[in-house]
């Protein structure tokens, strides 16, 4: 294909506008193939920096994890799980409700309280506040903060839920990651 000049020295705005619009579209182009993209980043790519894309694309690349993208209703009303006085979101906050809808999403899948991080913070659940102590095993965060340690921490327990884009109105949307076929090579 050969170069086509859009502009000329002496040529006015308008002469260059009809040189660019001029060029005739071609039927056989396509979408751009997008930087480190999976299909669990369909739609939610805006809100992922390339970076941390490139990231999560690797480690699903050498097994290590696996991502997938769910859709998490809003909790019920009354679901009592956020109302301990230490927790610090307001009723409002696009946070606490995302904490929510991410701590009824778990605990559909088989998670206990005691063994959930959230935001880089263990739950204030009873156990834990008599003393006893475990390991997380589950993983709720957004914003990306510390997703570095994603691998370290599924590849030695169940997942993270990384909350894209948490918001008070539009539905919520999170990332999976869970082991993958090769996650004990991670650690090892």
């Amino acid at each position: 294909m050969a170069m086509l000049p859009l502009w000329q020295r002496g040529d006015t705005l308008s002469q260059g506008l009809a040189v660019l619009h001029g060029i005739a579209e071609d039927p056989a182009a396509g979408r751009a193939e997008g930087d480190h993209m999976i299909d669990a980043f369909t739609g939610l790519d805006r809100y992922i920096s390339r970076r941390v894309r490139a990231e999560l694309v690797g480690w699903q690349q050498q097994g290590f994890t696996t991502v997938s993208q769910v859709h998490l209703p809003d909790a019920p009303e009354g679901t009592g799980l956020l109302a301990d006085p230490h927790m610090r979101w307001n009723e409002d906050s696009p946070l606490r409700r995302a904490a929510l809808a991410g701590l009824v999403y778990l605990r559909g899948r088989g998670a206990e309280l005691d063994d959930i991080e959230m935001a880089g913070e263990r739950l204030p659940t009873p156990r834990r506040m008599a003393g006893q102590r475990s390991e997380a095993r589950w993983w709720i965060n957004w914003k990306w903060h510390r997703f570095t340690s994603i691998p370290y921490c599924v590849t030695g327990g169940e997942a993270w839920l990384e909350v894209v884009q948490p918001t008070r109105t539009r539905p919520l949307t999170a990332l999976v990651i869970q082991p993958g076929p090769k996650a004990e090579m991670f650690r090892g």
